[in-house]
């Protein structure tokens, strides 16, 4: 997507759907365009029907969308001019607010002041800098805070999350990733963005065509999200580690199978 402060249209694509799953994935499937500002949807349904919507770099755009998608046997769709609704809005927010977007060069250093933060050293700022600079980061997103004047004020980061590329020795074929760094400022933690980070990017891993995610990390949080040891999966990290804190997850059923080997991570991991 363009980013929390990127110009938009003034219009909003707004879609009706009473299969949840289905809208999650076309919105989700609609923020990888790059002309993408913003997609949202309800958790909750009214009257049994899911509302998402979405926003375009341009009102042309968003009408354009909007056309290509009437007619669709499973949506009900209609374009709202936003700019109407914004009288009606309270500008205040609540403190623990956020929101989920894709990593912009203009975040970098405060994507590496809250990696740096959140670890109390610079290593894993360095290594995401490292990625960066080769372009290895195939997933990398942003938790965003609202400024107090959220009309005029940029988003503050809070979080950041990369996966790069990974391989099994002996099945180049596979293709798969590693998660990590994943980082929230100490200030923002234990309000749910490390979590909302975390969903995000395997949602995208997944609509991107990954077939597994590895992590080394704290055993008792990546398992909420489906990782186990990986050493289940016939997976091993390269150097000696506690057998719990290696995982894996799986994003296509059966992409394991079979398959024994090393992971091994970018060369930038290795300083």
């Amino acid at each position: 997507m363009m980013g929390r402060d990127g110009v938009h249209s003034s219009k909003k694509v707004c879609l009706v759907a009473t299969d949840a799953g289905f809208l999650v994935d076309l919105l989700y499937g609609l923020s990888l365009r790059e002309d993408c500002f913003y997609v949202k949807y309800g958790t909750v349904a009214r009257d049994g029907m899911y509302l998402g919507r979405c926003f375009l770099a341009t009102d042309d755009a968003a009408s354009q969308l909007c056309n290509e998608l009437k007619g669709h046997p499973r949506l009900l769709v209609s374009l709202q001019d936003d700019a109407w609704f914004a009288k009606f809005r309270d500008s205040r927010v609540p403190s623990d607010s956020f929101g989920v977007w894709d990593d912009r060069p203009e975040h970098e250093p405060q994507v590496a002041a809250v990696i740096e933060s959140a670890f109390g050293r610079p290593d894993e700022a360095r290594i995401v800098a490292a990625l960066r600079e080769v372009q290895a980061v195939v997933v990398s997103l942003v938790a965003q805070v609202p400024p107090e004047d959220r009309e005029r004020a940029p988003w503050r980061v809070v979080g950041h999350i990369a996966l790069s590329s990974v391989r099994i020795d002996g099945f180049s074929e596979l293709r798969g990733l590693g998660l990590g760094p994943l980082a929230v400022a100490p200030t923002n933690q234990r309000n749910g963005v490390g979590t909302q980070l975390v969903r995000a990017a395997l949602r995208r891993a997944r609509l991107l065509g990954y077939s597994y995610v590895v992590v080394l990390g704290h055993p008792h949080y990546y398992p909420r999200f489906g990782f186990v040891p990986a050493s289940r999966l016939g997976l091993l990290y390269p150097e000696p580690v506690p057998d719990p804190v290696f995982m894996a997850l799986e994003l296509v059923k059966g992409a394991l199978v079979n398959v024994t080997g090393v992971v091994r991570y970018h060369q930038a991991f290795a300083g």
